[in-house]
Parts: structure tokens; C-alpha cells; sequence
């Protein structure tokens, strides 16, 4: 049963800028025992360049950047999945996706079929109901665990989010034009910023303290505003970079919305108590410029899945840091700021940011993060590899500057390793030197190659992540699948 509370700059890696954040006032405890609150606010294909702190020409965010400039702000942040549900997958099971198997939006076999050269591993659609979640974690730790906004990882009995460790679920699906119609309500962004207020006013009137997944719908497609913020767009001289203007109202709607609630925590006198992480759940879309990265949503380049995100620690780092990070890292981090404990056989492939955040540590102790996409995804877009799909099936190292993404297909039908100089099956880029990954530095740099393979093979097989696989006689696609394949794709961009 859901318990609802009802309501109407770009550098490469190796510095870590940082400054001691000082404060004279003591903060309100929430809970008894004074533990810190954590308010995520998780934006929907808000791209690495579309927030005022990371560069934007056109789009206002004043509220969110100047959270940032009191903040610890990653600057090499990663999503865990090129889009929606493989990224929230990660985040709320602290995995990497072969652990889940939630690779895609929808299935592995998106695009037309007869252009596939391999066969997909399959997708699930939901979380497994094995993966003890962040919220579980949390809400056995005495937190109020609270999701508003999107979920995406499961609508069948037993995967919702009240099933998942989430006391109050205030979970929604896309909202429909009529329903803006009806309200006026962008996104749904005033109804969620409600919900959120009330969890956090439930939690302070319990003694309690709070987690809050604020999962916005914004600002995915369809682009929805007010025609105040339209109009006030349609007026504002166009940037070099960003000019679209129903997109900039839908993100300052969002900005408004983070306003008001960091304005409530100040207002209870629990600011100085809470922690508040800002991120997105993957790159950005080709409607609004990511350069100098490469790519969008879906592809496995910068451009999707690099994302803006910062840290807002009472009394931690305020500053810049880069350090590779990856949306995995924030499970172990609220764990470690809530002292909850796990079961034994617990996995969490990332690592807590604490020791950064609080200036303990200037890095992690891990070499490298990983992606695993054994799939296709349809509708390719500037910069993506392929002239079909966004993304063919890959999976991905970072270690250091260094990036390389291995391609199943070359792999498996080219000759694999023993090709390797010929068959393109994979590409490296050195990231602080090339971070619009114009220079593949495979067959320049072979002994980076070579290493970053070899750490790549052994996580696969670590981890069990499967590549795709050659077509036989018990796998081909019939000749109805392709044709149906061929037909207009859903009117979504996911």
C-alpha cells in the first residue's frame, strides 16, 4: 500500500580546488540523534552544459548555481546509464548494470532489426526484487525515505516503489498534455514540489531525520512552461550556444521549484543539518548544444553521460574537484552519512564520496569506472558513431585521463583481440587532452590500449557482463519482428 502525503567550467583530472566551509551557527538536529538529512534533487536529461554553474549562454538557473557555488562541484561526473532507467537502476542499487541487467528504456533490440550484426542481451524492465536499494538502506537506518517524481524501474505489483524501501511513494508516471492542460502545472513540477514539502514538514514534526529522492520529470520531452517564463524567453537575446526557449522556461520552472524547497529547509532552521546532492540521470538531447562534448542521451560518449552535478555539505568542501565519479558512488555515500548497515552480501560497486566531501581525501581509492551496454538503441544523433542507432552494443572504461570503449560487434565477428589494429573494435581517448573525442589513440597509444582492455575483460568477467552474441538458427529474428521494426518508433525520446 503506498503511504502518500497528498498535496495540490570543463578540466581535466588531478586538482581538487577546494575551501573549508565555515559557519558560526549550530544546526536544528532533525532526527534525535542529529544525523544529516540528504535531499537529492535527480533531474531528467538535464545535459552537462544546461545549468548556468557549467556554462549555459541562455538557460537561468540562479538557485541551483548558487547552491553550487557553496558546494563541492564534481566536474567529471558520470550517470551510471546513457539514459533513464539502466541510470536509476545504478543509483538505486549502487551497482553497475550487469549486476541488474537493467541495460535499456523498453528492450535491447531498439532500431531496425535487420541492421543488428549481433544478438542482444535481454533487458529487464524492473529492478529485481534481490537488489537491497538505497532506500531499503536508508529507511533500516530510521530515515523517512521518500520518492517523488519519477521511478521508471518497475510499475508491477511487488517493484513499485512503496515495495523498495520507500515509506512515502509519491512516484508518478509522464504527465499527459490534457493534465497540463488541466492544471497548468509544468511537468508536474508544482504538485512534486508540494509533495516534497510535505515529507520534509511530516519528517521535522517526527523527529525524524530524512532522504529525499526528488525525481524530477523535468526536463525531459514533451518541453512544457508557463506562458510567463515562455514569454519572458522569447524576449532574452539568444546565446551563442542555447537558444531554446520553451527548454530554458521548463528549467527555470525547476529552479523555481528548488527554491522553494532549500527556502523550507531554511525556514525550519535544518539547512546546516541537510545535504543536498544535485544530478542528473544522463546526458542531455541534440536540441541543446553539449560542445565541446561529444554525443547525447544514449550514446556512451561525454555528451551522454557527463552530467552537472555538485555536493552541498554543511560545514565540507566548497569548491571543484575532479575526480572521476559515477552516479554508483552516492549508495556507499548516504550509507556512510546515515551509519546504516547492510546485509553481508550486500555488492556496491561504488565508492563513498565522504572522504572528498569533507575533505579527508583529495581522491578515491578505486582506478576506474565502468559501462556495460549490450544492446541497440535507436535514432543515431550528431556525434554518435553509427549513422542507424545512437549506440551499438559497447561497454566502457574510464582509468585516469584515459577512456576506451570496446564494440561487441567488431569484437565478436572481427577477429576480437587478435585483430585488434584492424577490426576498430575499440577506441581510446585521452579525455583531458581530447574531451570532444575527436581522436581515436587506439593504434597510437598501444600499450594504454592494451591495459585498459586488460582491466576491462577482467571486470567483465568479474562482474558477468555478457557481450552480445552471434545469430544462429535459435535466435534470428523473424521476418514479422523486422518488419515491425521498421515502423515509426514510439514519439518519445528515451
Amino acid at each position: 500500500m503506498k503511504s502518500k502525503l497528498l498535496a495540490v567550467p570543463l578540466a581535466g583530472i588531478g586538482i581538487l580546488a577546494l575551501t573549508a566551509q565555515k559557519s558560526s551557527d549550530a544546526p536544528k538536529k532533525t532526527g534525535k540523534d542529529g544525523r544529516k538529512n540528504i535531499l537529492m534533487f535527480f533531474m531528467d536529461d538535464l545535459g552537462y552544459k544546461d545549468t548556468g554553474f557549467t556554462g549555459s549562454d541562455f538557460y537561468e538557473t540562479p538557485t541551483i548555481d548558487s547552491l553550487a557555488r557553496n558546494s563541492l562541484v564534481f566536474n567529471i561526473s558520470y550517470s551510471g546509464g546513457a539514459n533513464s532507467a539502466p541510470s536509476r537502476a545504478c543509483l538505486i542499487s549502487g551497482t553497475y548494470s550487469p549486476r541488474t541487467e537493467v541495460y535499456a528504456v523498453f528492450n535491447t533490440t531498439r532500431g531496425p532489426k535487420d541492421e543488428m550484426l549481433l544478438r542482444a542481451i535481454p533487458n529487464n524492465d524492473t529492478l529485481p526484487k534481490r537488489i537491497y536499494t538505497i532506500a531499503d538502506a536508508m529507511a533500516g537506518a530510521g530515515y523517512n525515505t521518500a520518492i517523488i517524481g519519477k521511478w521508471h524501474l518497475g510499475e508491477k505489483p511487488g517493484y513499485t516503489p512503496d515495495k523498495r524501501g520507500f515509506i512515502f511513494d509519491n512516484s508518478s508516471p509522464t504527465q499527459s498534455n490534457a493534465q497540463f492542460k488541466a492544471t497548468n502545472d509544468p511537468k508536474a513540477i508544482f504538485e512534486e514540489t508540494s509533495q516534497t514539502l510535505d515529507v520534509i514538514n511530516k519528517s521535522v514534526k517526527e523527529g525524524k531525520p530524512f532522504f529525499v529522492y526528488m525525481a524530477f520529470h523535468a526536463v525531459h520531452q514533451q518541453w512544457r512552461a508557463q506562458q510567463k517564463y515562455i514569454d519572458y524567453f522569447k524576449a532574452k537575446t539568444p546565446g551563442k550556444q542555447h537558444n531554446e526557449v520553451v527548454y530554458a522556461a521548463m528549467i527555470k520552472h525547476a529552479d523555481d521549484a528548488i527554491k522553494e524547497v532549500v527556502g523550507r529547509l531554511r525556514q525550519l532552521g535544518i539547512d546546516k543539518n541537510t545535504v543536498i546532492v544535485f544530478t542528473s540521470d544522463n546526458g542531455g538531447i541534440p536540441s541543446t548544444s553539449q560542445a565541446p562534448l561529444r554525443g547525447f542521451k544514449g550514446t556512451f560518449y561525454e555528451g551522454g553521460i557527463r552530467v552537472p552535478t555538485f555536493i552541498n555539505y554543511p560545514g565540507g568542501v566548497v569548491g571543484s574537484c575532479n575526480v572521476p565519479i559515477i552516479n554508483v558512488d552516492y549508495y556507499p555515500t548516504f550509507v556512510e552519512i546515515a551509519g546504516a548497515k547492510l546485509p553481508k552480501e550486500k555488492i556496491l560497486d561504488g565508492e563513498s564520496l565522504l572522504p572528498i566531501v569533507l575533505g579527508k581525501a583529495k581522491t578515491l581509492n578505486r582506478e576506474s569506472i565502468f559501462w556495460h551496454f549490450p544492446g541497440y538503441l535507436d535514432r543515431t544523433c550528431p556525434g554518435a558513431r553509427d549513422t542507424v542507432f545512437r549506440q551499438r552494443p559497447a561497454t566502457m572504461i574510464r582509468k585516469g585521463d584515459w577512456k576506451l570503449i570496446l564494440f561487441h560487434e567488431e569484437w565478436v565477428l572481427k577477429g576480437g583481440r587478435a585483430n585488434i589494429d584492424k577490426n576498430h573494435a575499440v577506441e581510446l581517448y585521452n579525455e583531458k587532452e581530447d574531451i570532444s573525442e575527436k581522436r581515436d589513440l587506439s593504434n597510437v597509444n598501444k600499450a594504454k590500449r592494451d591495459e585498459l582492455l586488460d582491466d576491462l575483460l577482467k571486470w567483465m568477467k568479474d562482474t558477468g557482463a555478457k557481450t552480445a552474441v552471434k545469430f544462429n538458427d535459435s535466435n534470428r529474428f523473424t521476418q514479422k519482428e523486422i518488419a515491425a521494426s521498421k515502423q515509426k518508433q514510439k514519439d518519445e525520446d528515451e
